[in-house]
């Protein structure tokens, strides 16, 4: 692990329709793993989102994420 910073997506909630909750709560889960903690200095996640496109997937990610040290 050369690099501390990790900017995903909201890696198959879009054309695969996963479950943003899932997804979000998977990606969490994974990163408080013990096996992952201390990794990353930082994680953002990069959902797309705008005044003319509002993302659900925005809202879901934040709600669940945000806060989440790691």
């Amino acid at each position: 692990h050369s690099s501390t910073f990790r900017a995903p997506g909201p890696m198959g909630c879009g054309v695969y329709a996963c479950p943003p909750e899932q997804v979000a709560q998977e990606m969490k889960a994974v990163l408080l793993d013990p096996e992952f903690r201390g990794w990353f200095s930082a994680v953002v996640f990069a959902v797309y989102r705008s005044k003319e496109h509002p993302s659900p997937n925005y809202d879901i990610f934040r709600s669940i994420l945000d806060g989440t040290l790691v």
